[in-house]
């Protein structure tokens, strides 16, 4: 059996926002990266906004909304502001609006502004 592997590549973007381009599987086996790495960004962000690009995100599991849940509620103690962008995704849109989360996540289907306030 392959090992899941999940890539979290932060990219500094006009502003004080920070784009995670996330690829590959968000499962059991690459909970803890994903996890550490939206905590992290959130942590070091201070006033600004996270953005959240799950596009190329092939598979995401509970534990891919329990990350990006917990995102939130530390970047809202941080003072920041998480956004997750989702473009041509269906299955990980389609687990979001299952979820609800889609208000509560800040979740966009177009990338254009998202970086912006």
């Amino acid at each position: 059996m392959a090992e899941t592997v999940v890539s979290v590549q932060a990219v500094e973007t006009a502003g004080e926002a920070v784009v995670l381009r996330v690829r590959g599987d968000i499962d059991m086996a690459s909970r803890d990266s994903f996890h550490r790495s939206l905590l992290e960004q959130c942590s070091a962000a201070p006033g600004g906004a996270v953005v959240v690009d799950l596009s190329e995100v092939g598979f995401m599991g509970s534990v891919g909304v329990a990350g990006l849940v917990e995102a939130k509620a530390r970047c809202e103690e941080r003072g920041c502001t998480l956004r997750v962008l989702v473009v041509d995704n269906r299955p990980v849109l389609r687990l979001l609006q299952l979820a609800s989360l889609m208000a509560p996540l800040d979740v966009h289907t177009d990338p254009s502004g998202i970086t912006d306030g």
